[in-house]
């Protein structure tokens, strides 16, 4: 993903991200680390909120979500800067591409709509072939969920979605034991609680 995005570095576009490490690295955009390990700011005052985002405006947010984490100790932070993310693109107009193993473990990723190059990033990130770097068992070819979006074509049933089947609990909830396999070999469900 990184080696896509470098492709717009002489933009000057800013990326948001709870994964900064080999996102910033390689991209070479500017970052916002908003676990605050690389953001003096954010290491001080320990949250990143809506009004930090703003003094960015990123052009790009990318965070992991992993709801299977809920007793990790750093669980209650990491969730409150992804709560943080969820309501920010929610007020702006960012578009989406969230991948996965599954729908409890995603990496999203947002671009703003109102770049020059927005539709063409935003459908580069959509059509990767994206493989889970830390999986247990090597990498792991990843579903992007964010392509359940209303009035789509289920690939399991070919039925339009809707309201109610959208989000990604409710998509796994309606996958065959063949879909599941077909989705990731089965190997992620070990990893469910």
């Amino acid at each position: 993903m990184a080696l896509l995005l470098r492709d717009y570095r002489t933009n000057g576009y800013t990326l948001a991200t709870s994964e900064a490490g080999v996102l910033p690295l390689c991209s070479e955009w500017r970052a916002v680390d908003t676990w605050g390990i690389n953001d003096q700011w954010i290491a001080h005052h320990g949250v990143m909120d809506a009004s930090y985002l703003d003094r960015y405006k990123p052009e790009a947010i990318a965070f992991h979500e992993n709801l299977t984490a809920g007793r990790a100790p750093y669980y209650l932070q990491w969730s409150s800067i992804v709560a943080t993310f969820k309501a920010y693109v929610a007020h702006g107009d960012y578009k989406r591409a969230a991948f996965g193993v599954s729908p409890f473990d995603l990496h999203y990723y947002y671009v703003r709509g109102d770049l020059d190059h927005s539709a063409e990033i935003i459908r580069r990130i959509q059509s990767t072939e994206y493989i889970w770097p830390d999986w247990p068992i090597g990498g792991l070819k990843c579903m992007n969920f964010a392509a359940f979006n209303l009035g789509e074509l289920s690939p399991w049933t070919n039925q339009r979605m809707t309201a109610d089947q959208a989000s990604p609990r409710q998509v796994l909830a309606r996958l065959t034991d063949r879909a599941v396999t077909d989705l990731c070999g089965g190997r992620f469900l070990a990893a469910l609680p």
